[in-house]
């Protein structure tokens, strides 16, 4: 698979199951930095290695502006760019 991501970041919600879990791992095939959250931080832990570059999945509520606005102006720094 081509390493077509090398140098972006991608922030997955609902990264601890399914269809958010699976987008994950195909992010990070394409050399993506990948970070993960879930509104279950433990659940998404779990699964996070080797997918996501941050030590820690981000705890996140997609239902919260507040949280949304928070995550999207700290990706690229817990990503290290």
């Amino acid at each position: 698979m081509k390493k077509i991501l090398a140098g972006k970041v991608a922030l997955v919600t609902g990264a601890a199951k399914g269809i958010g879990l699976e987008t994950a791992r195909q992010l990070g095939l394409l050399d993506a930095a990948v970070l993960l959250s879930a509104r279950d931080a433990t659940k998404a832990a779990a699964t996070a290695w080797p997918v996501a570059i941050a030590p820690k999945p981000i705890p996140l509520d997609e239902r919260s502006r507040m949280q949304l606005s928070f995550i999207a102006s700290g990706t690229k720094y817990r990503a290290g760019q």
